[in-house]
């Protein structure tokens, strides 16, 4: 398996950038090429963007005994975008 990173994610519908960070790595093996990366977007126009590139996005909170629990995930499940939630979701 080879790796690779770099620093930088494009991302396309954004004018006026002036602060750019982001991390993208890529790991190709017998099953393909997998790319997954972050991106921090800062514009003059008062404008900012938060990118994530990946075939499933987690977000995780510890649960008191120092083990993560899945709070919710972002992926694809029979071709449809998915939001799954673990616990109860409100909305204002």
């Amino acid at each position: 398996m080879s790796t690779g990173m770099k620093k930088e994610l494009t991302v396309t519908a954004f004018e006026s950038v002036q602060a750019r960070w982001g991390v993208k790595v890529q790991a190709t093996g017998d099953d393909g090429t997998a790319v997954s990366g972050i991106e921090l977007l800062s514009g003059g126009n008062g404008k900012s963007v938060f990118a994530v590139l990946a075939d499933k996005f987690l977000v995780y909170q510890p649960n008191g005994y120092g083990a993560p629990k899945q709070m919710f995930s972002m992926g694809t499940v029979s071709g449809e975008n998915v939001l799954g939630f673990s616990g109860s979701a409100i909305f204002d």
